[in-house]
């Protein structure tokens, strides 16, 4: 199992090095992506001071 993982990490750190290589060699690099954005509602319901003491 311990073989199959550093394998894999091997050819992981390989296919980094060849794309970097690739992308410093041909002076342009694109990457194209999509990116869905929700919505988030912020409602408070209520508050409260635990703090009793005066302020500095």
């Amino acid at each position: 199992m311990k073989a199959a993982i550093f394998g894999l990490a091997i050819v992981g750190v390989m296919l980094a090095s060849i794309i970097g290589a690739y992308s410093m060699w041909s002076e342009t690099i694109k990457v194209n992506g999509v990116v869905n954005t929700g919505e988030v509602k912020v409602a408070f319901t209520g508050w409260s001071c635990s703090d009793n003491g005066a302020d500095p």
